[in-house]
């Protein structure tokens, strides 16, 4: 029995560690998430531009726009870069 135990805690341990890099992404997620939405409304507010002018300025449906400034992240990268462009943003890959 054991080994029986020894696996089960190799398991456990390996789920636990697992759990943590999906806690450690969503919490890297939320982050982007908030700092687009801070970002665009930011800039969007400066500019005195509407998400229907930002949406016909990059030529990205309206919804997607609206998706993207909610801070939903479920967007085409290549639309929320125009989007963010037209606001003169980017995103910037960095290490964790």
């Amino acid at each position: 029995h054991g080994e029986e135990r020894c696996g089960i805690m190799q398991a456990r341990k390996l789920q636990e560690k697992r759990d943590k890099s999906m806690n450690d992404l969503q919490v890297v997620e939320q982050e982007l998430s908030d700092a687009i939405m801070r970002e665009m409304r930011q800039a969007m507010q400066t500019k005195n531009i509407s998400l229907t002018l930002l949406a016909d300025m990059s030529g990205v449906p309206l919804e997607t726009v609206e998706r993207l400034e909610s801070g939903r992240l479920d967007v085409k990268l290549d639309e929320a870069m125009r989007v963010l462009g037209k606001l003169e943003l980017t995103l910037k890959v960095v290490p964790l």
